[in-house]
């Protein structure tokens, strides 16, 4: 995909509210000092915080001027700020290099790895200004991934097969083709998810009502013996 894909949904999806964005850099070691760790690496655009959440620990996520400007920032996960500065403190105004360059740290992202990540784990990415990640490693006018969330009211599952179809046809991918324009959908993830937590507590109230029978008729026994015993010596 390109970047003109973004300005076609743009035009032709206005269910959509954002549409930024999302490229990988692939598995770099990050350096600072004597410390080392290997982490995945991704340029994005500041909108893509209002689909990925992130969680600031520390500063700030990655705004406009960082990337029109190219500004060689970078904001870091919690598993690679854990281990570059294992004393702790805020680490924004320093400086990590990445293959052979320097970004100056402006955030963490205190994020875990265990929810939903594309292209690595959350709490083990760098983060760049999109275009400074298209200078560093060539990627030109590639996006990896168009990220997207719908305005209020707008069930994303209804929409998708019509955001595929107008990527598609601009490259000549047949519509209908699921694995040529991949749409993945965390909606239907949380519909399981959420269909999964419902079945747990259906199942937790059949097993609290099946324990007060069984308390009520173990009682009624115990009531029913008690009653023959006194009745024998009435």
């Amino acid at each position: 995909m390109e970047e003109k894909d973004l300005d076609r949904l743009r035009h032709q999806m206005p269910e959509l509210d954002v549409i930024t964005p999302l490229l990988f850099g692939g598995n770099k070691s990050v350096v600072f000092g004597d410390k080392k760790f290997s982490g995945s690496t991704q340029g994005v655009n500041p909108d893509y915080a209002q689909v990925s959440a992130p969680q600031m620990f520390y500063g700030r996520y990655i705004n406009e001027m960082d990337v029109r400007q190219q500004r060689k920032v970078c904001v870091i996960g919690k598993q690679i700020y854990k281990n570059l500065f294992p004393s702790g403190g805020d680490p924004c105004g320093k400086s990590v290099r990445v293959d052979s360059t320097y970004y100056m740290v402006i955030g963490v992202d205190y994020r875990s790895g265990n929810g939903i990540n594309f292209g690595g784990r959350a709490d083990e990415t760098i983060t760049l200004p999109q275009s400074v990640l298209r200078s560093a490693y060539n990627r030109g006018k590639a996006v990896d991934i168009i990220a997207t969330t719908g305005k209020p009211g707008v069930v994303m599952s209804s929409i998708a097969q019509r955001m595929r179809e107008t990527v598609a046809r601009a490259h000549s991918i047949d519509p209908t083709d699921e694995k040529g324009i991949m749409v993945f959908n965390t909606e239907v993830l949380f519909q399981m998810l959420d269909n999964l937590f419902k079945g747990v507590n259906f199942l937790i109230w059949l097993v609290g009502i099946g324990t007060l029978l069984a308390g009520a008729i173990g009682v009624s026994n115990i009531m029913m013996v008690t009653v023959k015993e006194r009745t024998t010596e009435i």
